[in-house]
């Protein structure tokens, strides 16, 4: 299975990234605040992952997590369908 940004220290890196991003944001626009953080994660990790994840997101200023519509593993008995 492909974790991707999943694992938290490439999910803790890009989102460093991301809040260094926004703090610019707020300081070239004169913004009262910063631009809303999600992160969305996939449904079917591991409960050690999650609980990685969820140390990352407390840590680096998420304001919201979303938990459905991906997948890290594609069952067998999922096919494609191609609408014409």
């Amino acid at each position: 299975m492909c974790r991707g940004l999943q694992t938290r220290s490439a999910l803790t890196h890009l989102l460093n990234g991301v809040n260094v991003a926004r703090k610019k944001v707020v300081s070239a626009t004169h913004a009262t605040r910063a631009p809303k953080l999600v992160v969305k994660i996939a449904p079917d990790l591991s409960e050690p992952e999650l609980l990685d994840i969820a140390s990352v997101i407390r840590e680096c200023e998420v304001d919201g997590v979303i938990v459905s519509n991906t997948t890290v593993s594609r069952p067998s008995s999922l096919i494609n369908c191609t609408f014409i």
